[in-house]
């Protein structure tokens, strides 16, 4: 079915690759970035228009659905107190309302929505945000579903090994009397997938990804440790707190205050071997967050090597092998141990994880790369979500 979409808060086109297979065709897009600009015009040769506050609303062409994945900024009560009587002003999901508005008042509604975000948005600020959202909607003339639905790439008839739960609002303007479908999915086992019997890995990469050796060094500190304890550490290890007095100097929460007495007994059991270890890597020198270790894998694994890691400001993060953890806009790219060499996942591999083509045209600054597959929806939940919708 030939459709026309709108792209708004577009990134470099997670929407915009869905709905092309589905057979629509963008007729406006919107996005403030440059390099994701960049990277979009690369892709679909069309004009990417800049800041959505900015726009005339009458140089928007009619379109049949309106997609975004858009921004959400928080919901000041202090902002309410100020005198905002429309409680959407001050969030870029003003500008999505003001845009159909604008439809709808020249009695000519797009006839579909899709929006996008995080899956906080259904319970921030006590779900006020979520009910704003919906109330808004609906007194736009779209019928959209009040609960929400949540979808990760791990859902999908054929899962991808990437765990990223968003929830999406759908909906149909009720001027066209269509029946809003209740599109269903299967929840399905994270753990049952397994990111290296996945199509996602290259077997040969580029020497840049491969992890340099300092931090090779600390993910083998952190294994002989684990070597030469008894147990798989149920709790975050916090070695800066091995040595703290126990009178509590940070005057921490209830919740720190129990791990960092449970590290202090950690030490205290293991202090003739720890002592040695802490020697040999020069270990009360590290940074802080060389100095802690998550081990999330509970008896599922052995060694480090064997699972997916990540450097954090909470410490080395380790998790089950079975898929990724929701790529993020920043630079902790999921580390694995593949082909004899510890090495970061390139970005094709994270646009892998995100539905995208090997067509796809990326961006050439690796930063950038990771930054822009960690902002984009993923193009299997939308394409999915989409077909059900439009009935294609």
């Amino acid at each position: 079915m030939a459709f026309k979409f709108i792209d708004l808060f577009s990134g470099i086109g997670g929407f915009h690759v869905a709905l092309k297979k589905l057979g629509g065709e963008c007729v406006f897009a919107s996005e403030i970035n440059q390099d994701a600009v960049d990277v979009y015009k690369k892709n679909f040769q069309m004009e990417v228009y800049g800041d959505i506050t900015k726009i005339d609303l009458e140089k928007i062409p009619h379109a049949d659905l309106l997609t975004a994945g858009f921004p959400c900024q928080s919901f000041s009560k202090a902002g309410f107190q100020n005198g905002f009587s429309d409680k959407t002003k001050g969030t870029l999901f003003f500008n999505i309302k003001e845009i159909l508005s604008y439809f709808v008042n020249i009695k000519q509604p797009i006839k579909y929505i899709l929006l996008e975000n995080v899956k906080n948005l259904t319970t921030h600020d006590k779900k006020d945000t979520w009910n704003t959202i919906i109330n808004t909607l609906q007194k736009l003339g779209y019928i959209v579903h009040d609960y929400p639905t949540i979808m990760s790439p791990t859902d999908l008839d054929k899962p991808i090994p990437h765990s990223r739960d968003r929830v999406y609002i759908y909906g149909v303007h009720k001027s066209y009397n269509i029946d809003l479908p209740n599109i269903e999915f299967t929840k399905k086992n994270k753990n049952n997938s397994n990111l290296f019997a996945s199509n996602i890995l290259d077997f040969d990469v580029d020497r840049r990804y491969i992890l340099d050796s300092n931090k090779v060094r600390i993910i083998e500190m952190w294994q002989e440790l684990l070597d030469n304890i008894d147990f798989k550490p149920s709790f975050p290890i916090w070695g800066n707190y091995f040595l703290y007095p126990s009178d509590d100097p940070e005057q921490a929460p209830e919740w720190k205050l129990r791990i960092i007495y449970r590290n202090q007994e950690f030490y205290r059991e293991y202090k003739t071997y720890i002592d040695k270890w802490a020697e040999k890597y020069n270990f009360w020198n590290l940074k802080p967050t060389f100095q802690k270790l998550e081990w999330q894998c509970q008896e599922d694994c052995t060694r480090l090597n064997e699972t997916i890691l990540q450097f954090r400001p909470s410490g080395l993060r380790a998790k089950r092998p079975s898929f990724i953890p929701a790529l993020v806009a920043i630079s902790q790219v999921p580390i694995i141990y593949y082909q004899d060499n510890y090495r970061k996942l390139t970005p094709r591999e994270c646009a892998r994880l995100q539905s995208f083509p090997d067509s796809f045209k990326i961006s050439e600054n690796d930063y950038q790369a990771y930054k822009q597959f960690g902002n984009t929806v993923n193009v299997g939940v939308v394409e999915y979500i989409a077909r059900k919708l439009l009935e294609v």
